[in-house]
């Protein structure tokens, strides 16, 4: 988290920063994942490496074909949980 967020909290608002952590924690981490990830993916783009991005339809086709080992995978409410998750970012 940026320290400019909390650095000028007085000594009295301190209990306030576990809260605002909460808040703005997990849209920071996604926002400064993407540009990570956006950075380091052109950066081997210029090394020469080749992508090849899913349109909407062959994502869909793959979730499909690899539907029945995410469900042997998920076997308990845990692990199914963080396989909707990872499922969600694949979006």
């Amino acid at each position: 988290m940026p320290e400019s967020l909390y650095s000028p909290l007085l000594l009295s608002q301190s209990h306030l920063l576990p809260r605002l952590v909460r808040a703005q924690g997990p849209e920071f981490e996604r926002e400064y994942e993407k540009k990570v990830c956006t950075e380091d993916r052109q950066f081997l783009k210029d090394q020469g490496v080749q992508y090849y991005e899913l349109n909407d339809e062959e994502r869909q086709q793959l979730m499909d074909i690899t539907r029945p080992t995410w469900d042997k995978l998920a076997v308990d409410e845990t692990t199914k949980k963080a396989l909707e998750l990872i499922q969600k970012t694949q979006q």
